[in-house]
């Protein structure tokens, strides 16, 4: 089996899950965040983080009120958990059968790590298991060793369809990964789905469009200042040509000026010599 113990120890904790995956690094206040947003949208009562791994999902969820619990293959993960959290938090694989019912059950970058045959298996529990389901499942990370099913959002639509889950297209997951959805339980015909799917749809080509338009507008206005920008650059380089040109016309009638200057001088010198040289001779 793709999903087993062995795999998630500490060495893959420290080195597959991104930025250390240990207390101190941030990624408390991250699940905390994603547990307000929970609480106040969708405001469960009981919960189950199927993939727990330490329990961050768990522990603030229960900060908040809620009952809840977590399950997770590896007993490495189980054993970082919060002290408090550890009684709520079971080493239990995704593919066992899941006791009791879950007002929501949190499915997060989870299915990515399982074969078909054992994701297949894992969906149906989640959906026996409640009404309401939150996953994320990432379609970009070919790279992780760990991943073997690595598929868009609507291959795992399409799996949850099978089971009489459909994704709330109203709801807006974002604030725990762009590819994370909402499945809720429904007994939706054909047209109801399709009505739903175009009306989502519409709204978001309208925004598209809109943004678009705003883009193409602001790249006009860019253009324009640039043809603007380069416009007053030609202007300022023949202006600073024609200064150029001034100082020099300017610095050689400065020089033109000295000499003649400097001739006036030479030539009152010439004739106040002469004057005192025929004083002289009257004087004689």
């Amino acid at each position: 089996m793709s999903y087993n113990s062995s795999v998630y120890n500490e060495d893959y904790y420290k080195s597959h899950c991104g930025d250390n995956y240990e207390r101190g690094n941030g990624w408390e206040e991250i699940f905390a965040r994603q547990a307000d947003r929970i609480v106040r949208e969708i405001n469960p009562t009981t919960t189950l983080d199927v993939g727990c791994a330490v329990g961050y999902l768990v522990e603030g969820l229960r900060d908040r009120g809620v009952d809840a619990n977590g399950i997770d293959i590896s007993s490495y993960a189980i054993s970082k958990a919060r002290e408090d959290i550890k009684p709520f938090c079971k080493v239990k694989s995704a593919t066992d059968v899941i006791e009791g019912k879950y007002d929501l059950i949190t499915c997060i970058e989870v299915m990515e790590h399982l074969v078909p045959e054992d994701f297949t298996v894992a969906i149906e529990n989640m959906c026996n298991a409640t009404d309401t389901i939150i996953f994320s499942s990432t379609p970009f990370d070919y790279n992780e060793e760990s991943h073997f099913s690595i598929n868009p959002p609507s291959f795992w639509v399409e799996k949850f369809a099978y089971n009489g889950f459909y994704h709330d297209v109203e709801y807006d997951c974002s604030y725990i990964a762009v590819q994370a959805m909402l499945f809720r339980r429904a007994d939706k015909g054909k047209i109801e789905l399709i009505r739903t799917y175009e009306e989502k749809l519409f709204g978001l080509w309208r925004e598209n469009c809109t943004l678009r338009d705003s883009v193409n507008l602001l790249n006009a206005r860019i253009n324009d200042l640039d043809r603007g920008n380069i416009e007053h650059a030609q202007e300022v380089y023949r202006y600073n040509e024609t200064i150029t040109q001034l100082n020099a016309r300017l610095q050689s009638r400065q020089e033109e000026q000295e000499g003649l200057f400097q001739q006036r001088v030479e030539q009152i010198s010439g004739e106040y010599a002469r004057e005192i040289l025929r004083g002289n001779e009257t004087i004689a």
